[in-house]
Protein backbone atom coordinates (compact mmCIF):
# COMPACT_ATOMS: atom_id res chain seq x y z
CA UNK A 1 0.00 0.00 0.00
CA UNK A 2 2.96 2.75 1.00
CA UNK A 3 4.74 1.81 -2.37
CA UNK A 4 1.23 2.29 -4.25
CA UNK A 5 0.53 5.87 -2.47
CA UNK A 6 3.91 7.11 -3.61
CA UNK A 7 3.73 5.99 -6.92
CA UNK A 8 0.43 8.08 -7.33
CA UNK A 9 1.38 10.82 -4.46
CA UNK A 10 0.06 13.21 -6.91
CA UNK A 11 -3.19 12.03 -7.76
CA UNK A 12 -3.85 10.97 -4.20
CA UNK A 13 -5.80 13.96 -1.61
CA UNK A 14 -6.21 11.36 1.39
CA UNK A 15 -6.84 7.88 3.02
CA UNK A 16 -8.46 7.20 5.05
CA UNK A 17 -8.27 3.71 7.68
CA UNK A 18 -10.30 2.68 10.00
CA UNK A 19 -13.25 0.09 11.50
CA UNK A 20 -16.11 -0.43 9.04
CA UNK A 21 -18.74 -2.92 9.47
CA UNK A 22 -18.45 -4.41 13.49
CA UNK A 23 -20.55 -7.37 14.84
CA UNK A 24 -19.98 -8.43 18.61
CA UNK A 25 -21.80 -10.96 20.60
CA UNK A 26 -23.09 -11.02 24.33
CA UNK A 27 -23.65 -13.81 26.31
CA UNK A 28 -24.42 -14.74 30.00
CA UNK A 29 -21.62 -16.69 30.76
CA UNK A 30 -23.07 -18.64 33.40
CA UNK A 31 -26.35 -20.11 32.05
CA UNK A 32 -24.46 -19.98 28.40
CA UNK A 33 -23.90 -23.92 29.21
CA UNK A 34 -25.97 -26.76 30.55
CA UNK A 35 -23.47 -26.96 33.34
CA UNK A 36 -23.97 -23.89 34.10
CA UNK A 37 -27.77 -23.56 33.58
CA UNK A 38 -28.07 -26.22 36.16
CA UNK A 39 -25.96 -24.18 38.81
CA UNK A 40 -28.48 -21.45 37.65
CA UNK A 41 -31.50 -22.83 38.67
CA UNK A 42 -30.11 -24.62 41.95
CA UNK A 43 -28.79 -21.74 43.10
CA UNK A 44 -32.20 -19.90 42.42
CA UNK A 45 -34.34 -22.96 43.72
CA UNK A 46 -36.30 -23.26 40.55
CA UNK A 47 -36.92 -27.36 40.22
CA UNK A 48 -36.65 -28.67 37.21
CA UNK A 49 -40.53 -30.04 36.51
CA UNK A 50 -40.92 -26.05 36.90
CA UNK A 51 -38.45 -25.12 34.13
CA UNK A 52 -40.97 -24.37 31.33
CA UNK A 53 -43.17 -21.94 33.33
CA UNK A 54 -40.08 -20.64 34.55
CA UNK A 55 -38.77 -19.63 31.22
CA UNK A 56 -42.18 -18.95 29.76
CA UNK A 57 -42.68 -16.43 32.60
CA UNK A 58 -39.09 -14.47 32.01
CA UNK A 59 -39.55 -14.43 28.20
CA UNK A 60 -42.87 -12.74 28.80
CA UNK A 61 -41.42 -10.13 30.90
CA UNK A 62 -38.80 -9.47 28.43
CA UNK A 63 -41.29 -8.77 25.99
CA UNK A 64 -43.47 -6.61 27.59
CA UNK A 65 -40.72 -4.39 28.84
CA UNK A 66 -39.73 -4.35 24.98
CA UNK A 67 -43.13 -3.58 23.60
CA UNK A 68 -43.76 -1.05 26.54
CA UNK A 69 -40.23 0.56 25.64
CA UNK A 70 -41.78 0.99 22.08
CA UNK A 71 -44.70 1.70 22.69
CA UNK A 72 -43.74 4.94 25.19
CA UNK A 73 -41.61 6.36 22.62
CA UNK A 74 -44.46 6.13 20.28
CA UNK A 75 -42.70 3.75 17.78
CA UNK A 76 -43.62 0.59 15.94
CA UNK A 77 -43.28 -2.87 17.28
CA UNK A 78 -44.11 -4.79 13.97
CA UNK A 79 -44.28 -8.94 13.35
CA UNK A 80 -42.43 -9.66 10.35
CA UNK A 81 -43.73 -13.16 8.54
CA UNK A 82 -40.77 -14.00 7.06
CA UNK A 83 -37.00 -14.02 8.70
CA UNK A 84 -35.76 -13.06 4.83
CA UNK A 85 -37.20 -9.71 5.20
CA UNK A 86 -34.63 -7.03 5.35
CA UNK A 87 -34.89 -5.62 8.43
CA UNK A 88 -32.29 -3.12 8.22
CA UNK A 89 -33.74 -1.46 5.12
CA UNK A 90 -36.93 -1.72 7.01
CA UNK A 91 -35.81 0.18 9.71
CA UNK A 92 -34.25 2.72 7.55
CA UNK A 93 -37.42 2.64 5.14
CA UNK A 94 -39.25 4.02 8.50
CA UNK A 95 -36.75 6.16 9.77
CA UNK A 96 -37.20 8.09 6.33
CA UNK A 97 -40.91 8.12 6.04
CA UNK A 98 -41.15 9.75 9.82
CA UNK A 99 -38.01 11.64 10.39
CA UNK A 100 -36.77 9.71 13.00
CA UNK A 101 -33.19 11.13 13.47
CA UNK A 102 -32.79 10.07 17.43
CA UNK A 103 -33.42 6.97 19.56
CA UNK A 104 -35.57 4.20 18.86
CA UNK A 105 -36.57 3.46 15.25
CA UNK A 106 -38.66 0.66 15.77
CA UNK A 107 -38.38 -3.04 17.06
CA UNK A 108 -38.98 -6.06 14.87
CA UNK A 109 -40.08 -9.40 16.11
CA UNK A 110 -39.51 -12.48 13.94
CA UNK A 111 -39.04 -16.00 14.64
CA UNK A 112 -35.53 -17.47 13.72
CA UNK A 113 -33.58 -20.74 14.63
CA UNK A 114 -31.80 -20.62 18.05
CA UNK A 115 -30.01 -22.63 20.81
CA UNK A 116 -32.23 -22.97 24.18
CA UNK A 117 -33.07 -25.53 26.71
CA UNK A 118 -35.51 -28.21 27.87
CA UNK A 119 -36.20 -30.69 30.36
CA UNK A 120 -36.19 -34.26 28.90
CA UNK A 121 -36.82 -37.32 31.22
CA UNK A 122 -33.61 -40.02 31.27
CA UNK A 123 -35.36 -43.18 31.50
CA UNK A 124 -32.15 -45.24 32.48
CA UNK A 125 -31.82 -43.17 35.44
CA UNK A 126 -34.89 -42.01 35.68
CA UNK A 127 -34.68 -38.65 36.71
CA UNK A 128 -35.00 -35.03 34.81
CA UNK A 129 -31.97 -33.85 33.29
CA UNK A 130 -31.71 -30.53 31.36
CA UNK A 131 -30.45 -30.55 27.68
CA UNK A 132 -29.65 -27.85 24.83
CA UNK A 133 -31.64 -28.06 22.16
CA UNK A 134 -31.95 -26.56 18.11
CA UNK A 135 -35.37 -24.68 18.12
CA UNK A 136 -37.14 -21.41 17.31
CA UNK A 137 -38.14 -18.88 19.50
CA UNK A 138 -38.81 -15.12 18.73
CA UNK A 139 -35.94 -12.39 18.45
CA UNK A 140 -36.70 -9.10 19.09
CA UNK A 141 -34.56 -6.83 16.61
CA UNK A 142 -34.06 -3.17 17.63
CA UNK A 143 -32.59 -0.50 14.96
CA UNK A 144 -31.97 2.80 16.77
CA UNK A 145 -29.69 6.17 16.34
CA UNK A 146 -27.43 5.86 19.11
CA UNK A 147 -25.78 9.18 20.91
CA UNK A 148 -22.45 7.44 20.94
CA UNK A 149 -22.19 4.57 17.56
CA UNK A 150 -24.94 6.21 15.08
CA UNK A 151 -27.09 4.05 13.30
CA UNK A 152 -27.11 0.65 14.45
CA UNK A 153 -29.57 -2.32 15.26
CA UNK A 154 -28.91 -5.33 17.76
CA UNK A 155 -31.19 -8.58 18.36
CA UNK A 156 -32.07 -10.20 21.74
CA UNK A 157 -33.39 -14.23 22.01
CA UNK A 158 -36.47 -13.92 24.25
CA UNK A 159 -35.83 -17.33 25.65
CA UNK A 160 -32.91 -18.48 27.82
CA UNK A 161 -29.82 -17.93 27.20
CA UNK A 162 -30.71 -14.29 26.15
CA UNK A 163 -28.08 -14.31 23.82
CA UNK A 164 -27.66 -11.14 22.25
CA UNK A 165 -25.94 -9.72 18.89
CA UNK A 166 -25.14 -6.13 17.77
CA UNK A 167 -23.70 -4.31 14.65
CA UNK A 168 -22.69 -1.28 13.66
CA UNK A 169 -20.47 0.57 11.26
CA UNK A 170 -17.16 2.35 11.99
CA UNK A 171 -17.87 5.18 9.42
CA UNK A 172 -21.13 6.06 10.88
CA UNK A 173 -19.41 6.40 13.95
CA UNK A 174 -16.80 8.96 12.32
CA UNK A 175 -19.47 11.15 10.47
CA UNK A 176 -20.47 11.41 14.29
CA UNK A 177 -17.57 12.91 14.87
CA UNK A 178 -16.46 14.61 12.11
CA UNK A 179 -19.89 16.03 12.57
CA UNK A 180 -18.80 17.43 16.82
CA UNK A 181 -15.21 18.55 15.11
CA UNK A 182 -17.05 20.65 12.49
CA UNK A 183 -15.31 19.10 9.90
CA UNK A 184 -16.90 19.47 6.33
CA UNK A 185 -17.21 16.41 4.40
CA UNK A 186 -18.97 14.17 1.67
CA UNK A 187 -19.95 11.33 2.49
CA UNK A 188 -21.63 8.55 -0.39
CA UNK A 189 -23.34 5.58 1.65
CA UNK A 190 -20.04 4.23 3.74
CA UNK A 191 -17.81 6.09 1.75
CA UNK A 192 -15.92 9.51 2.12
CA UNK A 193 -14.97 10.85 -1.37
CA UNK A 194 -13.87 13.91 -0.03
CA UNK A 195 -12.66 15.35 3.81
CA UNK A 196 -11.77 19.24 4.42
CA UNK A 197 -8.62 17.70 6.68
CA UNK A 198 -7.72 14.44 6.18
CA UNK A 199 -4.87 14.13 8.88
CA UNK A 200 -7.38 15.12 12.03
CA UNK A 201 -9.97 12.47 9.83
CA UNK A 202 -7.60 10.01 10.43
CA UNK A 203 -6.88 11.08 14.54
CA UNK A 204 -10.23 11.01 14.77
CA UNK A 205 -11.09 7.39 13.63
CA UNK A 206 -8.09 6.45 15.46
CA UNK A 207 -10.33 7.36 18.53
CA UNK A 208 -12.35 4.31 18.29
CA UNK A 209 -9.44 2.52 19.53
CA UNK A 210 -10.12 3.91 22.78
CA UNK A 211 -13.89 3.39 22.59
CA UNK A 212 -15.02 2.30 26.68
CA UNK A 213 -16.68 -0.55 24.83
CA UNK A 214 -17.97 -2.63 27.63
CA UNK A 215 -19.81 0.44 29.08
CA UNK A 216 -21.18 0.84 25.77
CA UNK A 217 -22.35 -2.49 25.91
CA UNK A 218 -23.52 -2.89 28.87
CA UNK A 219 -25.79 0.28 28.13
CA UNK A 220 -26.99 -0.77 24.93
CA UNK A 221 -28.18 -4.61 26.96
CA UNK A 222 -30.31 -2.70 29.04
CA UNK A 223 -31.76 -0.88 26.33
CA UNK A 224 -32.22 -4.60 24.63
CA UNK A 225 -33.81 -5.69 27.60
CA UNK A 226 -34.97 -3.06 30.34
CA UNK A 227 -36.22 -5.78 32.37
CA UNK A 228 -32.88 -7.39 32.64
CA UNK A 229 -32.35 -6.49 36.42
CA UNK A 230 -35.82 -7.14 37.51
CA UNK A 231 -35.47 -10.98 35.69
CA UNK A 232 -32.22 -12.07 37.79
CA UNK A 233 -32.94 -9.70 41.23
CA UNK A 234 -32.48 -12.46 42.88
CA UNK A 235 -29.37 -13.66 41.24
CA UNK A 236 -27.76 -10.82 39.11
CA UNK A 237 -26.36 -12.16 35.89
CA UNK A 238 -24.09 -10.23 33.55
CA UNK A 239 -23.55 -10.22 29.90
CA UNK A 240 -19.60 -10.87 28.41
CA UNK A 241 -18.84 -9.47 24.91
CA UNK A 242 -16.82 -10.62 22.11
CA UNK A 243 -16.00 -9.41 18.90
CA UNK A 244 -18.12 -12.15 16.00
CA UNK A 245 -16.94 -10.35 13.14
CA UNK A 246 -14.76 -7.07 12.18
CA UNK A 247 -14.00 -5.21 9.19
CA UNK A 248 -10.96 -2.87 8.18
CA UNK A 249 -11.01 -0.84 5.48
CA UNK A 250 -8.48 1.78 3.78
CA UNK A 251 -9.62 4.16 1.45
CA UNK A 252 -7.44 5.73 -1.01
CA UNK A 253 -9.48 9.23 -2.40
CA UNK A 254 -8.21 10.65 -5.66
CA UNK A 255 -8.40 14.21 -6.80
CA UNK A 256 -10.29 13.46 -9.94
CA UNK A 257 -12.52 10.26 -11.64
CA UNK A 258 -9.93 10.42 -14.67
CA UNK A 259 -6.62 10.21 -12.13
CA UNK A 260 -8.64 6.67 -10.54
CA UNK A 261 -9.97 5.71 -14.40
CA UNK A 262 -6.20 5.94 -15.84
CA UNK A 263 -4.77 3.03 -13.24
CA UNK A 264 -8.31 1.32 -12.59
CA UNK A 265 -7.91 -1.54 -15.33
CA UNK A 266 -4.40 -2.10 -13.88
CA UNK A 267 -5.83 -2.85 -10.25
CA UNK A 268 -8.58 -4.81 -11.55
CA UNK A 269 -6.62 -7.14 -13.22
CA UNK A 270 -3.84 -7.11 -10.40
CA UNK A 271 -6.87 -8.41 -8.28
CA UNK A 272 -7.66 -11.03 -10.58
CA UNK A 273 -4.39 -12.76 -11.55
CA UNK A 274 -1.94 -11.80 -8.41
CA UNK A 275 -4.07 -12.75 -5.90
CA UNK A 276 -6.76 -15.85 -5.96
CA UNK A 277 -8.89 -18.00 -3.95
CA UNK A 278 -5.80 -20.06 -2.14
CA UNK A 279 -4.81 -16.83 -0.77
CA UNK A 280 -7.78 -16.03 0.99
CA UNK A 281 -7.92 -19.39 2.42
CA UNK A 282 -4.41 -18.84 3.99
CA UNK A 283 -4.97 -15.71 5.05
CA UNK A 284 -3.19 -15.07 8.31
CA UNK A 285 -0.96 -17.94 8.20
CA UNK A 286 -3.63 -20.41 8.05
CA UNK A 287 -2.81 -24.07 6.80
CA UNK A 288 -4.85 -24.66 3.42
CA UNK A 289 -7.45 -27.13 4.47
CA UNK A 290 -7.09 -30.71 3.54
CA UNK A 291 -10.25 -31.87 2.98
CA UNK A 292 -10.73 -28.82 0.73
CA UNK A 293 -7.67 -30.22 -1.80
CA UNK A 294 -11.14 -32.24 -3.57
CA UNK A 295 -13.20 -29.35 -3.66
CA UNK A 296 -13.47 -26.36 -6.33
CA UNK A 297 -12.32 -23.02 -5.21
CA UNK A 298 -12.70 -20.71 -7.73
CA UNK A 299 -12.80 -16.94 -8.42
CA UNK A 300 -15.04 -14.62 -10.12
CA UNK A 301 -15.34 -11.53 -11.98
CA UNK A 302 -18.03 -9.67 -13.19
CA UNK A 303 -18.83 -5.87 -14.47
CA UNK A 304 -21.82 -4.50 -13.16
CA UNK A 305 -23.64 -1.33 -13.60
CA UNK A 306 -22.28 0.38 -10.67
CA UNK A 307 -18.82 -0.58 -11.36
CA UNK A 308 -16.44 -4.08 -11.01
CA UNK A 309 -16.77 -6.67 -8.33
CA UNK A 310 -14.06 -9.16 -8.24
CA UNK A 311 -14.55 -11.88 -5.78
CA UNK A 312 -12.66 -15.16 -4.46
Amino acid sequence: MNAFVKKHDKDIIGILSGWDRIVFRGLIRLIANVTGMDKYLSMTGILLKDFREYARAKTAELILASGSKAEQAGRPNLYLYSSRTDKEQTALNIANQEGITDGLICILRVVEPCMTYEVRKNREKKILELQKKEGKCTFLYHYWFDPYFGFMGARIQTWFPFHIQLWMNGREWFAHQMDREGIAYHRVDNCFPWIADFNRAQVLMDQMHQTTWYEHFNRIADFLNPAHQAMFASFPLYYYWTSYQTEWATDVCFRTPKALASIYPQLVRGAISAFGSRDVLRFLGKRYPAQKSMEEVTSSYQVRQEGVRIKH
